[in-house]
């Protein structure tokens, strides 16, 4: 009691037609422990869903009753009506007390101190690759992976990925954020007048900050050290063609220690690496989201080329009030 959670989720039209949303458009439905209406986030009113689209809603709620409570995808369709009741509902207890503010599923017990473990509440990406070049990014947000592929032979690929956390502050306040991963790969520039560049980054609100991770890279080296990590998350896999396949199947890898496991192991042998990113922020009293993950940006020219290769773990996220 007392807690402001976020509830998420997306909706896709399976249909071959297009779905019509009315005057309620798509929501969270919600009921409090005496069964009254508390749904909110009521998004795309009138909206028309095309076939095969996802649409994505997201909104908080504030927990002010102990007892269960009940949050389903609501929405409500022209021609059709309202979407069925409990559907995939979710069943929460809150109870009176103390309470921790969590972003993730584990948190420290000293108020000036929060730690978040995966799983995260969200993660996300971006990428762009204008030219010669081809990127992409990977995350699962249960395990707090990030994995990044971008190559550039003439022009320039740039991708980032992201885990989203969530936290409450009691007041307006600076804070201090410590993120902990641990990866295997890097970057590698071939030729002359290229570029590659990894970069620990954070957003939050509208501010985008990122620093450098000095890194290098043996390609060949780093790239069987992350076919190594695929095969041993899935030990019944015989044999991983190359690069890209392992960072997708690790992407869909969902369960946190495992991954954990297998990159300490890496670490312990000094084929896998360690970074603390340490920054602040501005939280504002109540509810704030921060995004945290890795960026890598490269160029090539005629004469040069450039790659950058990660599969990392986001372990631990410390905010320090």
């Amino acid at each position: 009691v007392g807690s402001t959670i976020l509830v998420e989720y997306d909706l896709i039209n399976q249909s071959k037609k297009p779905i019509k949303l009315g005057k309620y458009g798509a929501f969270i439905a919600c009921r409090d422990p005496n069964y009254k209406n508390r749904d909110f986030a009521h998004q795309f009113k009138h909206y028309t869903i095309k076939k095969r689209q996802m649409i994505h809603i997201k909104g908080n709620i504030k927990i002010n009753k102990k007892g269960k409570w009940i949050f389903w995808p609501g929405f409500y369709i022209v021609g059709f009506g309202w979407g069925p009741m409990d559907w995939g509902a979710i069943r929460l207890t809150a109870k009176k007390g103390s309470h921790n503010n969590s972003g993730g599923s584990h948190h420290s017990q000293n108020p000036k101190k929060l730690t978040l473990t995966p799983p995260y509440s969200n993660c996300y990406g971006w990428k762009t690759s204008p030219g010669l070049a081809q990127t992409q990014y990977y995350c699962n947000s249960n395990t707090g992976y990030i994995g990044i592929f971008d190559s550039s032979w003439v022009g320039g690929a740039a991708s980032y990925a992201v885990q989203s956390i969530y936290f409450n502050s009691n007041s307006n306040q600076r804070v201090k954020i410590k993120a902990t991963f641990y990866y295997t790969g890097g970057t590698k520039v071939a030729g002359v007048a290229a570029f590659a560049g990894l970069q620990a980054m954070y957003i939050h609100n509208k501010t985008n900050s990122r620093k450098d991770i000095i890194v290098g890279l043996d390609y060949s080296i780093a790239v069987q050290k992350i076919i190594d990590v695929a095969l041993l998350t899935f030990p019944g896999l015989k044999q991983v063609q190359d690069v890209r396949e392992a960072l997708e199947l690790i992407s869909t890898l969902k369960d946190s220690a495992t991954l954990l496991r297998e990159l300490k192991d890496l670490y312990n042998v000094k084929k896998a690496k360690k970074y603390v990113y340490t920054f602040y922020i501005n939280a504002k009293k109540g509810g704030n989201f921060v995004n945290i993950g890795l960026r890598g940006n490269c160029s090539g020219i005629v004469t040069g080329s450039s790659y950058v290769v990660v599969a990392a773990q986001l372990v631990k996220i410390e905010v320090l009030f």
